[in-house]
């Protein structure tokens, strides 16, 4: 799930984040779950150009980014656009 969101292939990210959390009741799973849905909602509604500068800043951080620092990065620089 974790390098589905790190491709902003979101809705992929939602499939395995459920697919572990069904697997294994961890609350991280769902977390990420919530987190990977947020993401896909905010994604569809940005232009193709502030999704590459997305991208680009995203690639910058730590492999290890979690969908809730990404989303976290996003609403901190593109928070007028936020439609979460």
């Amino acid at each position: 799930g974790g390098c589905y969101a790190r491709l902003f292939l979101f809705e992929k990210a939602v499939e395995c984040f459920e697919n572990a959390y069904q697997f294994q009741k961890i609350t991280e799973y769902k977390e990420r779950v919530e987190y990977a849905k947020k993401l896909n909602k905010y994604s569809q509604n940005l232009s193709d150009d502030t999704l590459k500068q997305l991208e680009t800043e995203c690639c910058k951080m730590s492999a290890n980014v979690t969908p809730k620092e990404l989303l976290k990065n996003w609403e901190k620089n593109y928070s007028k656009i936020s439609c979460i």
